[in-house]
């Protein structure tokens, strides 16, 4: 028999040094991968998590499955939504976390931004800013 040893407490580690050197005081990591990575545990929709530059990372995620995923998964700090919308919670949380004028990333569903004649404004995220391995392919990378 196999043991598979996986250091949760390092890899949170990278992903808290990955939004400081951003510069940033958090990221929202929205993306069914990002989740899961963090939490340790199968998440299987409509969840964010948390990770704050320093502190605790934090999963949001429907109630009736924050019970499963604290016993799950190893993060302790797990909370529920069900009649308030997850994004009002995901405010309440980021306010508890620190100052109101802190950046904070977001992420938005795709794996790395880029400029469109849509959003001229915008521009590709400089490399340090990716998401390490825990990213996905975006869908024109996939074809």
């Amino acid at each position: 028999m196999y043991t598979v040893h996986i250091d949760y407490q390092s890899r949170l580690a990278a992903m808290q040094s990955a939004v400081r050197e951003a510069g940033l005081a958090a990221l929202v990591g929205t993306r069914l991968k990002t989740v899961t990575h963090a939490l340790g545990a199968f998440c299987p929709w409509r969840s964010t998590v948390l990770v704050p530059a320093e502190g605790e990372v934090e999963l949001i995620c429907p109630g009736m499955d924050a019970m499963r995923l604290e016993q799950e998964g190893w993060l302790s700090r797990v909370f529920g939504y069900s009649r308030q919308p997850m994004m009002e919670l995901v405010a309440d949380r980021l306010q508890a976390l620190g100052p109101a004028e802190a950046r904070i990333g977001f992420e938005d569903g795709a794996s790395c931004p880029r400029a469109s004649s849509a959003a001229p404004n915008t521009r590709p995220w400089p490399r340090r800013c990716r998401a390490p391995n825990w990213s996905t392919p975006t869908r024109s990378s996939m074809r």
